[in-house]
């Protein structure tokens, strides 16, 4: 909500919608991503997005199961997340945009 009343065009991804992109084994408080999951479901889900100026936004340390249950992350599963920012520079962009937006809302809060 704070994106979009700020005249930002986004789109938040919950971990109960189809479109959810982080894939993870069912490990409890230490889900792993399953890699190839999370590639596929960025590519087709966030990367378009990206590619026509939206945001989105995706909360960190969640993930979901492959039968829809949730899972949270750890710090180490969060370097995972990184690889990924790697592969994707455009996924890396919007999640340093992100940081500095969400560092001024933090100083004008």
């Amino acid at each position: 909500a704070a994106l979009k009343n700020n005249g930002v065009d986004s789109c938040y991804f919950d971990p109960i919608d189809s479109n959810w992109p982080i894939i993870t084994d069912a490990t409890f408080q230490n889900a792993n991503p399953i890699l190839k999951d999370c590639e596929k479901n960025i590519r087709e889900c966030v990367l378009p997005l990206i590619k026509q100026g939206i945001i989105p936004v995706v909360a960190g340390f969640l993930g979901k199961t492959k039968d829809g249950k949730e899972q949270n992350y750890t710090p180490s599963d969060m370097a995972l997340a990184d690889q990924l920012g790697q592969q994707y520079p455009e996924f890396k962009q919007i999640f340093e945009e992100w940081n500095k937006f969400n560092d001024a809302l933090v100083q004008e809060g």
